[in-house]
């Protein structure tokens, strides 16, 4: 019996390293194609074929071809060009938000979990009544009123997009803020800011980490679609979102205007969608 439960013991770990070895080079292999997007998306707007902006009226909707790439849309602009100029706009603002809203969520989650209190309350409170409106919806609100443009996008969905990272974070640390190495650190005189710097974020790092990868996908789809509804990055400007705007009323004529965007998208969301479930399992 001793030889067999040692037997299954290690076919186990066999299995388990297997699966690890697996999921590390997947993991390498995502991390190779984001990065080839951000640098594309750094660059995209100084390596595009054509004038982005350009009008050509005696290339309305021509079809792809060596000179267009992904073919001209309703205004004789290039597509590729354009698709390449906005990928900045939209992968960049993605992280822009992903990185503001975990950074707030995490600072306001840490203080509530260590200190609790009143504090914790009120902002918990804020967190459910943020919680209470479906983002998007609430998004949308806020940036009609704000206005148009990158920034008051990132804004309107920065609202609520801290609550998630704030119940994580406030979770994680009322867990570990009893462990014996904490009571150890304040015993031995460490302040409350050393302690939270130097023990308590490093534990909560890798929460933060794995949802961060996971919703940089999302991101980018709710910053393509307010620009979509226009309230978001407005035309001539080129963005992934409001060129599937412009382009879907001339979807029969042209599909190849509406086709390259979305296909930017669905490729740069799959990618990092893969590359935050690839995270989290290697975290598990």
């Amino acid at each position: 019996m001793t030889g067999n439960n040692m037997s299954k013991q290690n076919t186990k770990k066999t299995i388990s390293m297997s699966r690890r070895k697996t999921l590390l080079v997947r993991l390498y292999i995502l991390v190779f194609l984001a990065a080839i997007l951000l640098i594309l998306a750094g660059i995209g707007a100084f390596i595009t074929p054509n004038d982005p902006y350009k009008i050509n009226a005696l290339m309305m909707k021509k079809a792809p071809s060596p000179g267009f790439l992904f073919g001209t849309d309703s205004y004789g602009r290039c597509v590729c060009s354009r698709v390449l100029a906005g990928a900045g706009l939209t992968i960049y603002g993605a992280l822009i938000l992903v990185i503001s809203t975990a950074v707030t969520g995490t600072i306001l989650g840490t203080v509530c979990g260590y200190y609790g209190g009143i504090l914790d309350t009120v902002i918990m409170r804020i967190t459910d009544l943020m919680l209470a409106f479906p983002q998007m919806v609430l998004a949308i609100a806020v940036a009609g009123l704000a206005g148009g443009g990158l920034w008051n996008a990132i804004l309107a969905l920065g609202i609520t997009g801290w609550t998630l990272y704030c119940r994580l974070v406030r979770s994680r640390v009322m867990s570990i803020k009893h462990e014996p190495y904490i009571l150890a650190a304040r015993l031995s005189g460490c302040s409350d800011l050393k302690i939270i710097v130097s023990y308590i974020l490093p534990m909560t790092a890798g929460t933060v980490v794995v949802n961060a990868v996971t919703q940089m996908g999302t991101s980018i789809i709710w910053i393509a679609g307010l620009s979509f509804l226009g309230i978001g990055v407005r035309a001539p400007q080129a963005e992934w979102g409001n060129m599937i705007n412009e382009a879907r009323g001339t979807m029969q004529l042209a599909p190849w205007a509406v086709l390259a965007p979305c296909a930017a998208i669905f490729i740069t969301v799959t990618v990092f969608n893969f590359l935050g479930d690839t995270v989290r399992d290697l975290a598990d």
